[in-house]
């Protein structure tokens, strides 16, 4: 396990040019020799596999094999959370994110001199329009990369490594990442200055992550088409996508099975008779999934699948809320850009509760020791 998370740097590339590498697969793929060694299966993921278990089930009622195959490496993700639990590699870990903050710069600077025809994003408009280069980093793709060092600096915040916190931005700026930029540098202020807030800023925040989709509701209901032009505009595109796939919800509230969003968004956002009508049909070239962990989990696993995932978001808060603010407020700041990404399959998501889940355990065992000691 120390050996693994040690190259896990190396295992996160998706593509290498335009070849899909699959190398994400073999960590979790290997989290099942050690799952027959440890035969642990951590107490708090029990309700992820619920979710598993139902997606299973309405999989095998419709017949949708492709769907039971997402699930198998939704599963072999959650076995990875209870094996890194079991293992605390720690100082692994640590090795791990520093590693990817040297391999990521490294990456981006080959890239850029590699590269023929680098796309410039706009990253600030008028009155002054500057564009940098959108590569895609370590990763292969510009936002999960961003997401990934995003999630990086939040670890580098909670640990107080900040001397790496520099390497991340420049390597989520090397990507044009916007949303993962501003996430960034607000959340080190966020967590710098709210001094005896934090907890009540990490409620704030989870409360506000869990009703996404009833403000998105509500703000499609009882604004006018201007502010949804507008509201599209600014959340390049999103605010339309989450009106559609909010509209595939309250068509199928069982959901339409794990990964199966973008392949009935065409059909959806074509018909006329939809709850939530998006006429700017230039945004609609391709299918679109989600972008949004809500807005796929609310799509495919219907409103049990999302009331399971937000019992265990809240779960997991109120444990650590109780042994940290501090690490309550970067858990919800992290989880925070997830309402416009869909991360069910990124491995930074689970390492990241993997993470929270030893500080748990290690605190729990910690006030054990000190009540018998006493």
């Amino acid at each position: 396990m120390h050996i693994l998370l040690t190259l896990l740097p190396t295992f996160l590339i998706k593509n290498i040019g335009e070849y899909k590498t699959y190398f994400q697969l073999i960590f979790p793929v290997s989290s099942l020799f050690f799952l027959y060694k440890s035969k642990f299966i951590d107490k708090k993921t029990y309700v992820l596999f619920f979710l598993a278990v139902y997606s299973v089930i309405y999989s095998l009622v419709n017949l949708d094999i492709s769907s039971l195959v997402r699930i198998s490496q939704l599963c072999l993700f959650i076995i990875l959370i209870s094996q890194i639990v079991y293992y605390k590699p720690l100082k692994s870990i640590d090795i791990f994110f520093k590693a990817s903050a040297i391999y990521g710069i490294l990456f981006s600077f080959v890239e850029f001199i590699l590269t023929k025809n680098i796309f410039y994003k706009t990253v600030l408009y008028s009155p002054i329009n500057i564009k940098i280069p959108m590569l895609s980093g370590l990763i292969g793709e510009p936002n999960y990369t961003g997401f990934f060092y995003f999630g990086s600096i939040i670890y580098f915040i909670y640990t107080k490594k900040y001397r790496y916190i520099p390497i991340a931005l420049v390597i989520i700026l090397s990507c044009a990442s916007r949303t993962f930029l501003i996430c960034s540098v607000v959340s080190i202020l966020i967590y710098f200055l709210s001094f005896n807030l934090k907890r009540l800023l990490s409620y704030l925040i989870l409360y506000s992550v869990i009703s996404y989709p009833i403000l998105v509701s509500l703000l499609y209901q009882f604004s006018d088409t201007s502010f949804h032009l507008l509201a599209t505009k600014i959340t390049n595109g999103r605010f339309a996508i989450h009106c559609v796939y909010l509209d595939m919800f309250l068509k199928n509230p069982l959901g339409v099975g794990f990964f199966n969003g973008a392949k009935r968004f065409a059909q959806q956002r074509a018909n006329e008779a939809n709850v939530f009508p998006i006429h700017d049909m230039d945004l609609y070239i391709s299918n679109y999934q989600q972008h949004s962990l809500n807005f796929q989990i609310l799509s495919e696993f219907g409103i049990i699948g999302y009331l399971l995932f937000c019992y265990f978001i809240f779960s997991l808060h109120k444990h650590v809320s109780s042994y940290s603010s501090k690490l309550a407020l970067l858990l919800t700041l992290f989880i925070f850009p997830t309402m416009q990404l869909n991360v069910t399959n990124e491995i930074i998501v689970y390492l990241m509760i993997s993470l929270i889940l030893i500080y748990l355990n290690t605190k729990k065992k910690d006030q054990l020791f000190s009540k018998h000691s006493h």
